[in-house]
């Protein structure tokens, strides 16, 4: 028997098992109620990616963190925030986020919220990061300014911003790197290496409140993120090249022999 169709049908086999392995998802409050009642930011997941998994903070659960996921965006700003702070409230989430990204995963999380009750909101998101916001938008700003050099400032990004808001939340952590910093110089998104994977985390509303940089600021949030991710295609890859030297092994004996 030819070994061709077996290689052929192995190769097909590691294809299609690497494309289904390098998904990306996007999970807010679902069609109904997108935050800021814009579609800003599907269209940003369209623009960077083409096809993504749509999914409300219902749906996605922790069965989202899975990994045939590389990159997850969440976000929960606008009206979405109840429901957003509810989901990182429920238990298992943050543990089951946490462990995805340890094993290789990437994610943005952005939280520019509406108040949420009365008083302060911290919200854990874990990795030790919090958002936190208050009923009299004290924690708002007009501004926001780069923090140092990074591929999210490249192109029409720029590197300052205005808006009405540009961020609603701030972003408390000990061990995060500042990226973006508010008018009063605290930190409106930020990034941190954990494990294998990557996380970032922001308090931005919608780009249709921003200056025009900031259409250009989220899709190169998105890309650098999901750049970050470690891709478990390459596994998949690296045993079909080993698989393949293998066939030939194989197919060199029999003919020898």
């Amino acid at each position: 028997m030819s070994l061709k169709p077996v290689k052929l049908a192995f190769l097909t086999l590691v294809a299609s098992a690497a494309a289904a392995s390098a998904q990306v998802a996007y999970v807010s409050d679902g069609p109904g109620n997108q935050p800021w009642f814009t579609s800003d930011f599907q269209n940003a997941m369209s623009t960077v990616f083409g096809s993504y998994q749509d999914d409300s903070f219902t749906q996605a659960g922790t069965s989202v963190f899975n990994p045939a996921n590389k990159f997850i965006f969440i976000d929960g700003g606008g009206s979405t925030a109840g429901d957003f702070d509810n989901y990182f409230n429920t238990p298992g989430v943050v543990t089951a986020l946490q462990n995805w990204v340890a094993g290789g995963g990437s994610v943005y999380i952005d939280g520019g919220r509406w108040p949420v009750g009365d008083g302060l909101d911290v919200l854990n998101v874990g990795f030790g990061i919090n958002l936190v916001e208050d009923d009299n938008y004290s924690y708002a700003s007009y501004t926001g300014t780069a923090a140092g050099p990074s591929p999210i400032f490249n192109g029409a990004s720029g590197t300052s911003w205005s808006g009405n808001y540009f961020s609603h939340d701030v972003v408390t952590a000990d061990g995060a790197t500042p990226l973006i910093y508010t008018g009063d110089n605290n930190i409106s998104l930020a990034e941190e290496n954990y494990g294998a994977g990557h996380v970032m985390v922001g308090g931005l509303v919608a780009p249709t409140f921003q200056s025009s940089g900031g259409y250009a600021l989220l899709d190169n949030i998105l890309g650098y993120d999901a750049g970050l991710a470690s891709v478990p295609t390459l596994s998949l890859l690296g045993a079909g090249i080993g698989a393949l030297s293998l066939f030939k092994r194989i197919g060199s004996a029999r003919r020898k022999s």
